[in-house]
């Protein structure tokens, strides 16, 4: 891994000038690809510009504690995984690997899961590797055109079912190009968070709400069920950003960068950040939100999954914590 790539004595600077004394003690990120070449089915060959190719191809538990060592020196770190959700993905390799770093108290894991899976093979994921849900993906759902693809036709009603049982987590990359202001995807989200209660419904990126005109006006279906939640992994508009805190449970988004070569987003252009975390503006309001979000949020919802599954005598789950 050479860290000259993603980190150099510029944002050093910039941590040690902004950050050092107001980032919180503690940083959970709910939404991190860690993985090894298992991860992919024999013969695949990853794209040249893709960004894992900065670390070989792979992102591994101990590439990204290195890493974070390097990038957060004063911070207590700890995440929510899962593995890389390429087409060529083997899922059930994916999964022995998150199974086999996480301890659910600082390193927690999800499953990648297609549709196609059985519950018997998906109920083996969960439980065999002490994971806390279900990663799904629009590229595991081969059966159907890209942009067809709806939300309930990511997991199957079984999936669906085990995991309101359960009370697992699941992190939802919603489909179609309109991202979250896609009229069915209003509809659907909704539906899905209550049609299973149990469930804690994770709607990825804001919804991969990227820009001003997806976001606006399309929270509110979602912000009235108690379990749904949003995390902000990669994204960088502060416009985004602000709306969703303001409109969204504080409780229940979770602020955060997702992958190897996003952890910050704060970069030298001339002699200026292009980036100051939310737009150079340290708001009370958000520090606090920053600063509460590892007791408050995700953190938590994980734990109390964990503890479900004790109260119900998973011995595999157990034996993970």
């Amino acid at each position: 891994m050479d860290i000259d790539k993603v980190f150099n004595e510029n944002d050093r600077k910039i941590y040690e000038m902004e950050f050092r004394e107001w980032l919180p003690e503690k940083i959970f990120d709910s939404h991190v690809h860690v993985f090894d070449a298992g991860n992919f089915n024999p013969g695949y060959v990853m794209p040249e510009k893709n960004c894992y190719q900065k670390f070989g191809g792979i992102f591994t538990i101990e590439q990204c504690m290195a890493l974070v060592e390097i990038l957060l020196p004063d911070q207590e770190f700890s995440m929510n995984c899962f593995g890389c959700p390429d087409a060529d993905a083997d899922l059930n390799a994916a999964c022995r690997y998150t199974g086999s770093i996480v301890d659910n108290k600082r390193v927690f894991g999800m499953a990648l899961v297609s549709p196609e899976d059985g519950i018997e093979t998906v109920k083996h994921r969960i439980i065999d590797n002490g994971l806390v849900g279900y990663k799904p993906y629009r590229n595991f759902v081969q059966r159907l055109p890209a942009e067809e693809v709806t939300i309930f036709d990511m997991l199957s009603p079984e999936q669906l079912e085990f995991a309101d049982e359960k009370g697992l987590a699941i992190t939802l990359h919603i489909p179609k190009s309109a991202r979250l202001a896609d009229p069915v995807n209003q509809q659907q989200m909704v539906e899905l968070c209550r049609r299973y209660p149990n469930a804690k419904i994770i709607f990825a990126h804001i919804g991969r709400a990227y820009y001003m005109e997806n976001v606006i006006g399309n929270l509110g279906g979602i912000a009235k069920c108690p379990n749904a939640f949003i995390d902000t992994a990669m994204v960088n508009h502060p416009g985004v950003l602000e709306y969703a805190f303001n409109n969204f449970p504080r409780e229940r988004d979770c602020f955060r960068q997702r992958r190897s070569d996003c952890f910050f987003t704060w970069k030298i252009s001339g002699n200026q950040p292009s980036v100051r975390l939310l737009d150079g503006r340290k708001l009370c309001d958000r520090q606090l939100h920053i600063r509460c979000t590892w007791r408050r949020s995700i953190h938590n919802l994980f734990l109390r999954t964990i503890a479900r599954h004790q109260r119900g005598g998973n011995k595999s789950l157990l034996d993970k914590t």
